[in-house]
């Protein structure tokens, strides 16, 4: 399982909010392969012929259509549209290119690889509709191999792209809508004992504590709240590194 989480735009320094397009969107779930922190993790070297069709394949004109020698690792280029006429064809070849990096490794480990992706709203419904779904869940959707890829979509029905999912996946995708006051809590609460096992630091605190923050929170969002998936961690991380731990130990 690979865990992406689109809830940022690389590169976006002005804070506002931003559509990640079709682009963005493939390099951050190829950035989540290559994490450390993912339970199984991919080498960087695996997306090597990846990383060299790309580079070919957004710059377009002569280096593509010759296969001149690339880089085996992204260059970073936008997408030339006007570079040819061979626009939708080098998008083609550039998904194709992923997904196979993808099924290598789901055959080599003898197991399916699931792209969990998270925030999923955070694309533009443009790039979903037109890119993403006819070259990369219609890929996905169609292949039939013993070890597959599949993709798991986390979003919510507030999200204009949502309909474009459901008319186009067999299943529905995940949906989190916003939490009621009863689930909330409880969610929080799962949440703190989890964290606790893994974190040594967090057993010398207290969940009443942390709930504080989380009451905060909700006066703020208005009843009731809405949490997009991941705040926690957020808030829980943030939390920590302002925490004077000792001294919150002895208080409590």
């Amino acid at each position: 399982v690979t865990y992406a989480d689109l809830d940022y735009v690389p590169g976006n320094d002005s804070g506002e909010p931003a559509e990640l397009d079709w682009l963005s969107v493939l390099r951050a779930l190829r950035e989540a392969c290559v994490d450390k922190r993912q339970p199984d993790s991919m080498n960087a070297s695996d997306f090597a012929r990846f990383n060299q069709v790309l580079n070919l394949a957004t710059r377009g004109g002569r280096p593509w259509t010759e296969r001149m020698p690339s880089p085996d690792v992204d260059l970073g280029d936008p997408f030339d549209m006007d570079a040819d006429r061979h626009a939708e064809a080098r998008k083609a070849e550039i998904f194709q290119a992923f997904l196979t990096t993808l099924r290598i490794r789901a055959e080599t480990r003898r197991r399916p690889h699931l792209l969990a992706i998270d925030n999923a709203q955070e694309i533009g419904e443009y790039d979903l509709d037109q890119v993403l779904l006819p070259l990369l869940f219609g890929a996905v959707q169609d292949f039939k191999g013993d070890y597959p890829v599949r993709i798991l979509v986390v979003a919510p029905q507030s999200w204009p792209g949502y309909r474009h999912l459901q008319k186009f996946m067999a299943g529905s995708p995940v949906v989190l809508t916003e939490f009621q006051q009863p689930h909330y809590k409880r969610l929080a609460r799962e949440f703190w004992e989890r964290q606790r096992h893994a974190n040594k630091v967090l057993r010398r605190l207290r969940f009443q504590d942390f709930e504080v923050l989380l009451d905060g929170i909700n006066k703020l969002q208005g009843t009731p709240p809405s949490f997009p998936v991941g705040v926690y961690q957020q808030i829980l991380d943030t939390w920590l590194s302002m925490a004077d731990v000792d001294g919150m130990e002895e208080a409590g």
